[in-house]
């Protein structure tokens, strides 16, 4: 326990979060340590939320992430108490975003948190989100797509009257959250191999007139990459 608090009392000018991370993920999976001791945790919680001593300031609050690893289901809760604390307090979609991937939230509990993070994801998503360049789609502000991408992994019902206004933001956006009524007719089917998240390449092998525009995009234009997609996810 004793190199895990020396960790997060050094908050000095860089991020250590990765630091601390690493260590608590090494002592599980190396030697199965669980702790279990709820002072222990009061103490970890008042370190990680204790501004710094030479600019006094909090310099990453996802210290409080870390120590999930080594924490039993008591542990897992006074973590996720202190988390929703601070985003009740103030609303970080990035921390909110980290929180979901680790599992500390579903759609289900904390719909006011959820709420703020469909409004920061209308706001955050536009039109110029991709572009094509030299007949490459690249993504030039990944904000929208992982939003897009962790409300998909919460399961949100993409009906929502919300998240459908961001389908209207581009066309883009429109397919990513309507894949599966909308129109292919004229499809680009770059955006297969390109810019498709993981979250709807399983969920595409249903849908008939996909299928059918990237069989005649192989006959007329055959690519690879296109192939291994179609044979992959489509066939």
């Amino acid at each position: 326990m004793t190199i895990i608090e020396l960790t997060i009392d050094e908050r000095i000018h860089r991020s250590g979060e990765q630091v601390l991370e690493n260590i608590c993920r090494i002592a599980n999976t190396k030697a199965g340590f669980i702790i279990k001791d709820a002072n222990f945790f009061d103490r970890l919680i008042l370190g990680i939320t204790t501004p710094c001593k030479r600019c006094y300031r909090i310099h990453n609050i996802e210290y409080l992430y870390a120590p999930l690893a080594i924490s039993d289901q008591n542990g897992k809760k006074i973590i996720k108490q202190k988390v929703i604390e601070y985003l009740e307090n103030k609303f970080d979609p990035d921390f909110y975003e980290r929180g979901i991937s680790l599992d500390i939230f579903t759609k289900e509990d904390h719909k006011d948190l959820l709420q703020k993070y469909i409004a920061y994801a209308n706001k955050c998503c536009s039109s110029y989100d991709v572009k094509e360049e030299r007949g490459i789609w690249i993504i030039q502000n990944y904000s929208g797509f992982n939003c897009i991408s962790c409300l998909a992994y919460l399961k949100v019902d993409f009906k929502h009257e919300d998240i459908q206004s961001i389908s209207k933001k581009s066309d883009y956006y429109n397919w990513l959250i309507n894949f599966d009524t909308y129109d292919y007719s004229n499809f680009n089917t770059k955006w297969l191999t390109q810019l498709c998240p993981e979250f709807i390449k399983t969920k595409l092998n249903s849908i008939e007139s996909l299928k059918e525009k990237v069989s005649e995009e192989l006959k007329k234009d055959y690519d690879n990459n296109l192939a291994e997609f179609f044979i992959k996810y489509l066939n």
